[in-house]
């Protein structure tokens, strides 16, 4: 069976680290949001209008194949880098590979993140 990481915050490891890691996926939404954003305005012009369920979807594809193969390279993102946040196998002390960042990151949003639903993305 391979083993699932886990988080090590070596400099807050006598605090709670539920709220660095809310910031830290907000942080990497935005961004992944944001490069979205630039991506289709590159491709398709700012003028295309679209839902934002679909915005959304995307949004979350991007998220999870992003989150994953930087997790996998780096043991990282760019939001759990700003609050020194790394992932680790927790028997091994190594980045998770890449079918374990990407199981990872399928269950935070369908588990953690409730889907961006107001009413449970607040849970950190």
């Amino acid at each position: 069976m391979i083993p699932e990481p886990v988080i090590t915050e070596p400099f807050l490891a006598d605090r709670p680290h539920s709220w660095f890691r809310f910031f830290a996926r907000k942080m990497d939404l935005i961004l992944f949001g944001f490069s979205l954003g630039i991506i289709r305005a590159a491709i398709f012009g700012t003028d295309e209008a679209t839902a934002p369920f679909k915005e959304l979807i995307m949004v979350m594809l991007m998220s999870i194949v992003l989150e994953s193969v930087l997790l996998s390279l780096f043991g990282t993102t760019p939001g759990k880098w700003l609050f020194n946040i790394r992932i680790v196998n927790a028997e091994s002390g190594t980045k998770p590979s890449l079918s374990q960042s990407l199981r990872r990151s399928v269950k935070v949003w369908l588990i953690v993140s409730g889907w961006a639903s107001p009413s449970l993305s607040w849970l950190p």
